[in-house]
């Protein structure tokens, strides 16, 4: 039986919905393979899974976390990147055959394994996503070049800005010396406040994620002890899809939200919104590896 229901269908890619959209799915592509429980895979049951388990797990290990790696750029998939196969892998591999018109099964063909790195690598290439290392906080980390395309400095790191749309990420690197303690920092990130909104925190010995929003941004915040300090990221983007635009340039992201130390200066003073000094993320991303010292997470 043909698998493929229509030719055009095998190429036929996931729309970007926005900037929001492509941002929220690089904080998958960026963030997740350092782990992260929120997103760990439920076991599979029952015989379809089974066998789309089998066939998953029949592949050596760089060639299942490649697909998964390439269903979050098609927007099917926000699970972990560890190659393990689960609820969310087995429903995100049918959200692409469905899209593409395939048979619907959990099990990706040869060539349907090809196409779908084929659509993910056209995604990456149109965002002119790059790892880069981020010299002033100390963090590898990827970035889509061609959407956050300003780069400024900032006090201990740097921000990737969108020229339209919103969207911002920003690296952090908070010294050793400042005397700030992961769980203080953790502690301060995820406390609720007015007009921002937790949706999810995990605390772990050397790291934290936190997620949320705030006004009309979402934010993925992850940060991670090392011998400098604390190294961090921040992955800002639209709640909605940006409305057309005006020739203005895109406002600045919720200052809360793309500088931790800001929010901590914010919090026992409520008030305006103090904007960032002009001279990242993980939006949440983000979404990251360092460089010389870990930046935590498994």
């Amino acid at each position: 039986m043909n698998r493929a229901r229509t030719g055009r269908g095998r190429r036929r890619d996931r729309g970007q919905g926005g900037i929001g959209a492509l941002l929220g799915l690089l904080i998958g592509a960026a963030a997740l393979p350092l782990g992260s429980p929120a997103l760990a895979q439920q076991p599979a049951a029952g015989e379809a899974l089974d066998a789309a388990r089998a066939a998953f797990e029949a592949l050596p290990e760089a060639d299942r976390k490649a697909i998964q790696d390439a269903l979050v750029w098609t927007g099917d998939y926000n699970g972990t990147l560890d190659g393990a196969f689960g609820k969310r892998s087995f429903d995100a591999i049918r959200a692409f055959e469905t899209r593409s018109r395939l048979t619907a099964d959990g099990i990706l063909t040869p060539a349907e394994r090809d196409a779908l790195l084929a659509a993910a690598q056209r995604q990456r290439d149109a965002a002119g996503f790059a790892v880069i290392d981020d010299r002033r906080s100390g963090i590898r980390i990827g970035v889509p070049q061609k959407v956050l395309a300003e780069r400024s400095d900032t006090p201990g790191g740097s921000l990737f800005r969108a020229r339209r749309g919103g969207g911002a990420l920003t690296t952090d690197l908070i010294p050793a010396a400042a005397g700030t303690g992961l769980k203080d920092l953790y502690a301060d990130l995820s406390a609720a406040a007015p007009g921002r909104r937790i949706t999810y925190k995990v605390l772990r010995d050397n790291w934290f994620v936190v997620t949320g929003e705030e006004g009309a941004e979402r934010f993925f915040t992850r940060f991670a002890a090392t011998a400098a300090g604390l190294r961090g990221f921040t992955m800002a983007y639209p709640r909605a899809p940006p409305r057309p635009s005006t020739g203005s340039p895109s406002p600045s992201p919720t200052a809360s939200s793309r500088n931790p130390r800001l929010h901590r200066q914010q919090r026992p003073r409520p008030g305006p919104a103090v904007r960032h000094p002009p001279p990242p993320p993980s939006p949440a991303a983000m979404p990251s590896r360092p460089s010389s010292s870990t930046a935590g997470g498994r």
